[in-house]
């Protein structure tokens, strides 16, 4: 807590990255206006780029959070999916729990840390339940993210879940990791456009950066969505909007994320045990 002349402030930390992006910058608005209507400051430290290369320039930014007074602080809000480095991420975690400040994390989970996540699975089932029952598709491709993030192999799994369920074989021809962003995405398309299997009725991308890449070059070979093949994203990110065609995505409520950590807050400040889900 921040204590002056003339008032007391409750204080929330939250550690980040690239809140100049769709994903990060909603997050970061929803709680600072829960929280400041709630009677919180918010304090935001924030890089500017991610952390996933282990080079000098980054070692640079991650010094922000060294400037960290945990001692005003009334809580602490780490959002390992955005920092991408899980060492900076436990050693900043590490810092609030010797100075007695709980962590929040948003969207992961962190040992000794109470976590506040999404359901991804479920809707992104929906969603490939929809091309392939609803639509009908039986030839359907997929872009994964990167290989081995969590989130990533999820959405694999509930492609394949899909396909069994359906009586689809699984052919691993069928499968490309975009890396979540667009470049990646490019190599993945040429092996779908160069594989010997039949073109795919749908392809699905496990986000809409993935998908947006996918439309536009698509669109360069003068193939046409949807009309010859079927493009979904996930995540529903602002620039989807300006997509022709508009994709099948799906976004969070970050609203309802706001409040739900606000309100796990106000437990840890009152002493009140924290629900399960």
């Amino acid at each position: 807590m921040f204590t002056s002349d003339t008032a007391k402030y409750k204080i929330i930390g939250i550690c980040t990255s690239c809140v100049q992006s769709d994903y990060v910058r909603d997050i970061v608005s929803s709680i600072s206006r829960k929280g400041v209507k709630e009677g919180y400051k918010v304090l935001l430290f924030n890089t500017f780029c991610d952390l996933y290369h282990n080079i000098s320039y980054n070692h640079g930014e991650a010094s922000i959070f060294d400037l960290i007074n945990y001692d005003i602080l009334d809580v602490l809000i780490i959002m390992p999916e955005a920092i991408k480095r899980d060492s900076i991420s436990n050693e900043i975690s590490k810092r609030a729990h010797e100075h007695g400040v709980p962590v929040i994390c948003v969207d992961s989970t962190m040992d000794n840390c109470c976590s506040v996540t999404f359901n991804y699975s479920d809707v992104f089932e929906k969603i490939v339940r929809h091309v392939i029952e609803f639509h009908g598709c039986r030839r359907v491709n997929f872009i994964a993210g990167v290989k081995g993030n969590a989130f990533s192999e999820e959405r694999i799994e509930a492609y394949k879940k899909v396909l069994a369920e359906n009586g689809i074989e699984f052919e691993p021809e069928r499968l490309g990791y975009g890396d979540f962003w667009d470049m990646p995405t490019k190599g993945v398309l040429e092996k779908f456009l160069e594989s010997s299997l039949e073109f795919p009725q749908a392809i699905i991308c496990a986000n809409d950066a993935m998908a947006i890449a996918a439309c536009s070059i698509l669109r360069e070979r003068g193939i046409k969505v949807p009309e010859d093949v079927i493009v979904t994203g996930f995540d529903g990110i602002e620039l989807e909007q300006y997509n022709s065609p508009r994709l099948t995505t799906a976004a969070v409520d970050n609203d309802v994320l706001g409040e739900k950590i606000i309100n796990a807050i106000d437990h840890m400040m009152n002493g009140v045990p924290l629900p399960e889900k």
